[in-house]
């Protein structure tokens, strides 16, 4: 047998502007539209969920834009409007790139990135008891930043090639090739070249390894290289500085966490005039901030990666 109840009943009248009527439904139900007047009775379409102006479910999640490296956790909350039942139902929707490790959540919405980092976005699904809302939240992931000091050189000066560069390299005022597991950026430099020609073997090495050339960025403050490693691993970077004419410089190299400005390592230099390569090993995403402490400028003629 079949047992019909009438839930409830809605008299529409005077709807030339339109109107909707909203329920919130579970199960199966059947709708009967029945004329009381005029020429029949219309609806122009049916619709499922709805925004909260309609009174339906809004799922929040909290925080957004999150950035997390290997094996770091974040909780989330989240805030179900429209219902006064709050249980949510977490898990990870989608990443990208897709072959990235997308880490974990749990029942209680604290995810853990995973110990081994690819960078990657994940989106981050909270949905409501009923399933009728969800809310999402991003998550960076990102190699953690770090910064290995290794050595300084002052006996290879400007004969570069063979020894440093092997991945890639920028000289000031030549040519740059940046790996393509990198990038590269020099903020808030000035350039300047002493000699686009000389046999002196303090100058660096030309990209094409034709000749040599004394030329820098430079800078009365600071100016930094913004320098982000995006396959998750170390690799060597070797930074060249000369003062070349012997002006008694002296400056600061700070590495720094780029995303939360922590101090990784910190070197100085003087007495620099034959030249010195500041090597370290470093992964994730750093600047280096080039700080002018003495003589008349800050000075650096050339970065390499291996």
């Amino acid at each position: 047998s079949t047992c019909m109840v009438t839930w409830a009943s809605r008299p529409l009248a005077s709807f030339t502007g339109g109107q909707y009527l909203i329920w919130t439904l579970k199960g199966h139900v059947r709708f009967r539209i029945t004329s009381l007047q005029g020429p029949n009775a219309v609806v122009s379409g049916v619709f499922f969920g709805g925004t909260s102006s309609g009174g339906t479910e809004i799922v929040s999640v909290t925080p957004q834009n999150i950035t997390l490296s290997a094996s770091q956790q974040q909780q989330f909350t989240a805030t179900v409007t429209g219902t006064p039942n709050q249980a949510v139902t977490w898990s990870i929707a989608s990443v990208s790139p897709s072959n990235a490790a997308p880490g974990s959540i749990s029942v209680t919405g604290l995810y853990t990135a995973p110990a081994s980092i690819t960078p990657a976005q994940v989106t981050i699904k909270a949905t409501s008891a009923d399933g009728t809302a969800s809310g999402t939240v991003k998550i960076n992931l990102v190699t953690k930043s770090a910064a290995n000091f290794l050595t300084a050189d002052t006996n290879t000066q400007g004969s570069w090639h063979g020894v440093y560069g092997a991945d890639g390299y920028s000289v000031a005022n030549d040519s740059q090739s940046i790996p393509n597991y990198a990038s590269l950026a020099v903020q808030n430099q000035f350039n300047y070249t002493w000699f686009s020609s000389t046999t002196d073997p303090r100058a660096l090495q030309t990209g094409s390894g034709a000749g040599r050339i004394a030329s820098t960025w430079y800078g009365s403050g600071t100016f930094s290289f913004d320098v982000n490693l995006t396959d998750g691993n170390l690799h060597q970077f070797a930074l060249y500085a000369v003062d070349w004419e012997a002006n008694g410089r002296t400056e600061t190299i700070q590495v720094v966490n780029a995303n939360t400005n922590a101090v990784l390592d910190t070197r100085t230099l003087s007495g620099f005039s034959n030249g010195v390569y500041l090597v370290w090993s470093i992964s994730g995403h750093v600047k280096i901030n080039v700080i002018w402490t003495g003589g008349v400028n800050a000075v650096v003629s050339g970065v390499f990666f291996k």
